[in-house]
């Protein structure tokens, strides 16, 4: 039972209860009217009733969310990317603002207001949890924090308030159900047109082969950089193939201290003592992110070259050559870190004097897969086999299946298509034709109902005779 007492100019509810550790406790919480009080009473005593009552926990928002993060960490639930991220979150942008609140007293207003504070910070306003004193310019030149940072400071604290829920910290969940909106920014990408011409002017052989791998594979920067020369078979089905099955990364090592190392193939060594982070070759992303991509004749043929220039610096280098069997390494056989990528595929496209439009260097990846179902005809399980995304529309998910023979049918259109060089703008013989033709084609992949009844006419007994 609980009761209440009038004290200090206020009311307080007096209960007892008992603590985690089996102790008898007693409680007193101050409200400022009898009515307030009366509400909370009933409260108290409906829930111990119930087997509901929330013991009372002084913890923090700050110290329990890092709890959390921690026990998601040991139950392998987290890749160490996201471990990192969602630490920076924590330290960043929730621990500065509403971290101190004790979490039996966080409410819902709390996280909108923190969610209004956010849109309002400058991107770099804390690191590492401390507070940055800036200059007015740096203060005028700062962009303001992402809306897919708000976004995912969103996701955990939706997270870890669930857990709390199960965990009987706290009644309910105060993260609001609809959470910051996620501004839709479309990414920026080359026509093949394009592709082809900034192919033609890279003179710079790794950029050009990172190039061309990233978008005849759809590859991410991290898998391109992590092929394996055992991986290369340039002989599969007469065109050659690579297979993708790790990415190359850098990741923190208090992350991987975090999280485990299940996911980790291969470490490599840090030549840096005080370095706080290591490159390692890790599973891809999502099992679907394992798979095959075919080659192009042009590729492959520079990967020939390639693996022959390979070859000589290892005979120049002997014995101080770091043998990892990349494809893509340095010239004594170091790894390239996929920061380094982008910044060699950065530094060449401002070094042609804006020829070629604004594009980061995972944007070839969408380049590719756009250009893919396109030239494809919307053959989206052929052009899912090679960007190795989890998911499709859910009738191709139903109706298709990801076919070897269709890849590798598509993989020979690609390399028509895209190295046609003085017809390059003109459509293939092959493909040009009646534009009732082409739409009834589009209109039979995507409508398996209307493949049935074209089926059915076909067979009927009366059907005229081909």
């Amino acid at each position: 039972m609980a009761a209440i007492i009038k004290r200090s100019g206020g009311y307080a509810v007096v209960y007892s209860y008992t603590d985690k550790t089996g102790k008898g406790k007693q409680k007193w919480e101050q409200f400022s009217s009898r009515e307030e009080a009366e509400r909370r009473k009933l409260t108290v005593e409906l829930a111990q009733k119930n087997g509901t009552f929330i013991v009372p926990d002084n913890i923090t928002v700050g110290e329990y969310i890092k709890n959390f993060i921690d026990y998601r960490a040991q139950k392998r639930k987290w890749a160490p990317s996201t471990y990192s991220g969602n630490l920076s979150y924590l330290k960043n942008h929730i621990n500065p603002h509403i971290g101190m609140i004790p979490l039996q007293k966080l409410r819902m207003l709390d996280i909108e207001n923190l969610y209004v504070t956010l849109m309002n910070t400058q991107k770099g306003q804390y690191k590492e949890g401390e507070y940055q004193e800036w200059t007015e310019r740096t203060k005028k030149t700062a962009a303001y924090l992402s809306s897919t940072t708000i976004c995912e400071v969103h996701t955990l604290l939706n997270s870890a308030m669930k857990q709390a829920v199960r965990w009987k910290l706290i009644a309910e969940n105060p993260v609001p159900d609809e959470g910051p909106k996620r501004d839709t920014v479309e990414r920026k990408i080359w026509d093949d047109e394009t592709m082809f011409q900034a192919l033609e002017c890279m003179k710079d052989p790794f950029v050009h082969l990172a190039v061309h791998c990233a978008y005849m594979g759809s590859l991410r920067e991290g898998e391109a950089m992590g092929i394996l020369l055992q991986n290369i078979n340039l002989d599969y089905q007469g065109m050659g193939c690579i297979t993708i099955d790790r990415t190359l990364q850098r990741v923190s090592k208090e992350s991987l201290d975090a999280v485990g190392r299940k996911d980790i193939l291969f470490e490599f060594p840090n030549y840096l003592e005080r370095s706080k982070s290591v490159l390692v070759l890790k599973k891809p992303k999502t099992e679907t992110s394992r798979r095959i991509i075919f080659l192009t004749e042009p590729l492959r043929q520079e990967i020939i070259k390639r693996i022959a220039q390979i070859e000589r610096d290892k005979k120049k280098y002997g014995a101080r050559y770091h043998d990892y069997g990349l494809l893509f390494c340095q010239e004594n056989g170091l790894p390239i870190e996929p920061s380094l990528c982008r910044k060699r595929f950065d530094r060449w496209r401002a070094q042609q004097n804006d020829a070629f439009p604004p594009m980061v260097f995972h944007g070839i990846r969408h380049s590719s897969s756009t250009y893919k179902l396109q030239l494809s005809e919307g053959d989206i399980k052929s052009v899912q086999g090679d960007t190795g995304h989890k998911r499709a529309q859910i009738l191709l998910d139903t109706y298709a299946h990801t076919q070897e023979k269709a890849r590798i049918h598509l993989t020979r259109r690609v390399e028509r298509d895209f190295y046609r060089g003085a017809n390059h703008g003109q459509n293939s013989p092959e493909f040009s034709g009646n534009a009732l033709t082409q739409l009834l084609r589009s209109a039979l992949r995507s409508n398996p109902q209307m493949q049935q009844m074209l089926l059915d006419a076909l067979l009927a007994p009366d059907a005229p005779d081909a």
